[in-house]
C-alpha cells in the first residue's frame, strides 16, 4: 500500500514513484481514492483479493456519497 495523493488533497501523485514498484515487480491491485495496492508479482494469486476489497471499498463510499475521482453518486 502507498499513499498516492499530494497531503489534503485529492490530486494523484502515483505516477511520480508507481515506475519503481513496477520496476521491482510489483503488480497494481487496486486504488481506493486515496491509497494504491500492489502485490509483488510471486504473490500474483492474491490479486483476486483485491477485486473483492475494491467492490466494497467503492460501494462504501457510494453509501457514504464521498468524492470518487470524478464519480457522482446518483
Amino acid at each position: 500500500m502507498a499513499e498516492s495523493t499530494a497531503p489534503l488533497t485529492e490530486k494523484a501523485t502515483h505516477q511520480l514513484w508507481e515506475s519503481i514498484l513496477i520496476d521491482n515487480g510489483y503488480i497494481f491491485a487496486m486504488d481506493d481514492g486515496l491509497n494504491r495496492y500492489y502485490v509483488h508479482s510471486s504473490q500474483e494469486s492474491l490479486l483476486p483479493k483485491f477485486i473483492e476489497v475494491d467492490f466494497c471499498v467503492l460501494r462504501d463510499k457510494l453509501n457514504k456519497h464521498l468524492h470518487l475521482d470524478g464519480f457522482e453518486p446518483r
